[in-house]
């Protein structure tokens, strides 16, 4: 059965791990959202799928840390 699309969560970065739905179904095309990071700030990732027979479980969650902003140039 192929994929339909893409549930993404995220927790925003609290230790009580509330997972949040971003509301967008990501189908296999190419999308993209905003979702505002704090900078060094770690957050967690998960994706189910959907297909025409229905949800897949959650996938294990991913953890990254938000890039911090560059700091501005010098001696210009």
């Amino acid at each position: 059965m192929p994929v339909l699309d893409y549930d993404i969560y995220y927790d925003q970065g609290s230790s009580v791990g509330v997972w949040v739905d971003l509301d967008y179904d990501i189908t296999t095309n190419y999308y993209t959202t905003k979702v505002a990071l704090t900078p060094d700030e770690i957050y967690s990732f998960k994706v189910r799928a959907r297909n025409s027979v229905g949800d897949s479980s959650q996938s294990e969650p991913i953890s990254i840390r938000a890039a911090k902003p560059a700091d501005p140039p010098r001696n210009l």
